[in-house]
């Protein structure tokens, strides 16, 4: 299954915005940077750290939507708003965050037509990335899942420059992994621990390598 990966169409809409209409803000490791029952919505750039967006249920349960990593963007809303109880961004590490209301995003796209363009490319490579999450969530196995995450994250991390693709820092814990495919988390640790035996990928002091890439993508069905 394959998805853009993190190609840096966000960078398209960030060009039509000037600079002096951002809003510039340090966070701290799991700051919320927004929800989606905040006042005025806003659209997040991630210029550096990590963050993600989830979703939670009204008994509390957590489905990880999105890793953000510097160049990201995103904004705070859901589409599964009749099952969803609440949804945020939240930091993972320290990060730098640029603010623009969303209104203000929508001025900048319909006076550029370049704008308009990279919105148009946007949503196709969203709709795109939600079908194929859909088919690994649905179908795909533990090790399937977790082997398509890690090639997805790394090759994520090869875009925005923070690894080569097979290897890179992670500031993830299992906790995080097992929320973004849906698994619990000692499915999540019996899964990581098989991966390792067949000496497929190694995770460890923060820094996660694949060390079989071609048996990993195949087992991934990875494109």
């Amino acid at each position: 299954m394959s998805t853009n990966h993190g190609k840096r169409l966000t960078s398209r809409l960030r060009a039509i915005i000037p600079d002096g209409q951002l809003s510039k803000r340090r966070l701290s490791e799991g700051a919320v940077i927004e929800t989606r029952f905040a006042r005025r919505q806003h659209l997040a750039f991630v210029e550096s750290g990590w963050a993600m967006k989830a979703a939670y249920t009204d008994d509390g349960r957590r489905q990880v939507l999105k890793f953000l990593m510097a160049g990201d963007c995103a904004r705070c809303d859901v589409l599964c708003e009749h099952m969803v109880e609440s949804s945020s961004l939240e930091c993972i590490t320290a990060c730098t965050v640029s603010f623009i209301d969303i209104e203000q995003v929508h001025q900048h796209i319909v006076a550029e037509a370049n704008g308009l363009r990279a919105l148009i490319d946007e949503f196709g490579e969203l709709g795109s990335d939600a079908e194929c999450y859909i088919v690994i969530l649905g179908a795909y196995s533990a090790e399937e899942r977790i082997a398509w995450m890690v090639l997805h994250l790394l090759k994520r991390g090869e875009n925005a420059g923070l690894g080569d693709g097979k290897r890179m820092q992670l500031p993830l814990n299992q906790n995080l992994l097992a929320s973004s495919v849906g698994l619990s988390l000692v499915h999540t640790n019996k899964t990581l621990a098989r991966l390792r035996r067949e000496e497929l990928i190694s995770w460890s002091d923060g820094v996660l390598e694949v060390r079989d890439l071609d048996r990993l993508v195949n087992l991934a069905q990875f494109r």
